[in-house]
């Protein structure tokens, strides 16, 4: 699978660069390039891309060895933008000079990729996004990825980290997920992308999750995560290492008004039910899937693929649903620690029937509730969990002494103080029924 460059900003600063002259001849003077590299650019610098094609093809090694010898040499931000914004036009339209830059590696290990990925230390932001489109390209088209070759798309990673950053322009994002899509076309390079899944992952999702980019950065970087999720391991990781990822894709899904995207949300969830069918399954359970997906089922749409994903997804969720117990239901919630006002946390034949769960193996799912107590800042949360603590207590008193032990007892009596009203209230009530039971 090909995927192009596809970078409107990039574009627009590349027919900047080259509408700008550059004193080739007095450069020469200087002694900052030769007569002959000199020539060699004016050759083609006002040639129209389909002449200046035609022109590099009659001698694909002279130009080849001959843009990387000056992108190591030139001391001047202007010449090297000019020869990047060539180097990467050719290495996406011309083939054949891509193959012929891959080739260099041959008489020099060093080359191609050493001189771009130097460039990648320049305080210049547009020789930046350049020289990393150079190199993507570059890399997506090697036919061998070999130990050098990933070791030069590692340092390619470690710096697209910065470009998909928070603090980076949505421009500049956009640019480092296009590059990304087109570095994980070449499937061999998706182990490689997932030993900097910490790092890439979570900004990833965060570009998803604000959505401010427009429809174009947030389709590559969607696409991004699709490409990864073809690797088996990734895919399982996906869903059990970022629990914001079936959420992120559930909203993103439900929000969007383009079905490419909608298209996309829902192919990366098919990827990762098939690989992590439990958590999967799980995380789309506990983030309202079911219902997001009988919205869908419900719609109609053009894409015939989307389609068949929607019902594999939706059938295999309702037999989930049919398959599970009520406890099993709520204890997902709480190995999720997302507690919200399901039915059974307000159903006193839930609480009648399953109390005695909540006493096995030491008080396991007791403890697990206490942790939420505890750590829980959402006010929902907290109100929830005060209110099972107190439906588990009417019914156990014994599971007091284990949340005193474990601090979970006094966290709900500081709970009595927050700022908001609901979480006092189910605190309060909780206190109550400690109270309630020691006076017993």
């Amino acid at each position: 699978m090909s995927i192009a460059f596809n970078s409107s900003y990039l574009d627009e600063i590349q027919t900047a660069i080259r509408s700008r002259p550059i004193p080739w001849d007095g450069y020469v003077r200087a002694n900052l390039l030769t007569p002959d590299e000199a020539a060699l650019i004016k050759t083609i610098e006002k040639q129209s891309p389909e002449a200046r094609k035609e022109t590099v093809k009659k001698d694909l090694t002279h130009y080849a060895t001959s843009f990387v010898s000056l992108l190591r040499k030139i001391p001047r931000e202007d010449v090297a933008k000019y020869i990047l914004s060539f180097v990467a036009s050719l290495v996406q339209e011309l083939p054949e000079f891509a193959q012929a830059m891959l080739e260099l590696s041959k008489l020099d290990s060093d080359s191609p990729f050493g001189p771009l990925l130097k460039l990648l230390e320049s305080e210049d932001e547009q020789i930046q996004l350049l020289a990393v489109k150079s190199i993507v390209v570059l890399l997506a088209d090697s036919k061998t990825v070999d130990l050098t070759t990933e070791k030069y798309a590692a340092q390619y990673l470690q710096f697209v980290g910065l470009l998909i950053g928070s603090s980076a322009s949505v421009q500049v994002q956009d640019v480092g997920t296009v590059s990304l899509a087109v570095l994980l076309s070449n499937r061999s390079y998706r182990p490689l992308f997932w030993k900097f899944n910490s790092e890439l992952v979570p900004k990833l999702l965060d570009i998803i999750k604000a959505d401010k980019g427009g429809l174009h950065l947030q389709y590559y970087t969607l696409l991004v995560i699709w490409l990864e999720s073809f690797d088996n391991k990734a895919a399982h990781q996906l869903v059990s290492s970022f629990s914001e990822l079936i959420p992120t894709l559930l909203q993103a899904a439900r929000t969007s008004v383009k079905e490419k995207i909608t298209r996309l949300c829902v192919a990366i969830i098919v990827n990762v039910l098939k690989a992590a069918p439990k958590d999967t399954v799980a995380s789309l359970l506990l983030n309202q899937g079911q219902a997001v997906f009988k919205n869908f089922s419900d719609r109609k749409w053009t894409d015939e693929e989307l389609i068949e994903d929607i019902e594999v997804v939706y059938t295999q969720l309702n037999e989930e649903v049919a398959r599970m117990t009520t406890f099993d239901r709520y204890y997902a919630e709480i190995k999720s620690g997302k507690l919200s006002w399901t039915p059974a946390h307000k159903s006193e034949f839930f609480w009648q029937e399953n109390v005695g769960q909540f006493k096995d193996d030491d008080w396991k799912v007791l403890k697990m509730l206490a942790g939420i107590v505890k750590s829980a800042t959402d006010p929902t949360v907290q109100a929830v969990a005060c209110s099972d603590v107190a439906n588990v207590c009417k019914l156990l008193p014994d599971a007091i002494q284990v949340l005193q032990d474990d601090g979970a007892k006094l966290k709900i009596m500081e709970l009595m103080s927050s700022d908001n009203s609901e979480v006092r209230f189910e605190a309060l009530k909780a206190t109550q029924v400690f109270v309630a039971q020691s006076l017993k």
